[in-house]
């Protein structure tokens, strides 16, 4: 009978820790976050403000909305940069484009004109995305990356 219940505890807790998907040994999130702290080339002042790999999300029983899945990866970064606009956007597109980030930039909201991003295939699956924008005021931006690793989505009880 004892162990009947240990090997139903065992399989209980192999079936819940063993979710496919996700991102192994955090191969995107090291690099979102490699990138980003790079950004633009030769810029010493790059400064992290969130950094989160993904996680798996139990969600909550009852709450429709809510669901057990694998979180987004998040980083962001500030830094200062007193050029022009287009000078810092242009430098950040040469850095990204070696190492194959494709720009496409997005319209933010009416009359807030294109949003600089820049998209990437990632070798484990989906695509991950960055934006560029100024921020807090003349000369500081702020630069976002994320991803959502493949498989059921996450959503945290309210």
């Amino acid at each position: 009978m004892l162990i009947a219940i240990v090997a139903a505890a065992l399989l209980i807790i192999w079936r819940v820790e063993s979710h496919s998907g996700g991102d192994p040994n955090n191969t995107v999130y090291t690099e979102l976050k490699n990138t980003l702290l790079a950004m633009p080339p030769g810029l010493d002042n790059a400064r992290l403000n969130a950094a989160t790999p993904t996680g798996w999300v139990s969600g909550c029983p009852g709450f429709r909305a809510s669901g057990a899945g694998w979180s987004q990866v998040y980083v962001s970064v500030d830094f200062a940069d007193s050029r022009a606009r287009g000078l810092v956007r242009s430098q950040i597109n040469r850095a990204l484009s070696r190492t194959g980030w494709v720009r496409h930039d997005e319209r933010a909201g009416q009359d807030q004109g294109k949003l600089a991003h820049w998209f990437k295939d990632m070798s484990q699956g989906g695509v991950a995305n960055i934006f560029a924008y100024p921020s807090r005021g003349a000369g500081h931006w702020s630069m976002t990356a994320a991803w959502q690793p493949p498989g059921p989505v996450g959503r945290e009880c309210p």
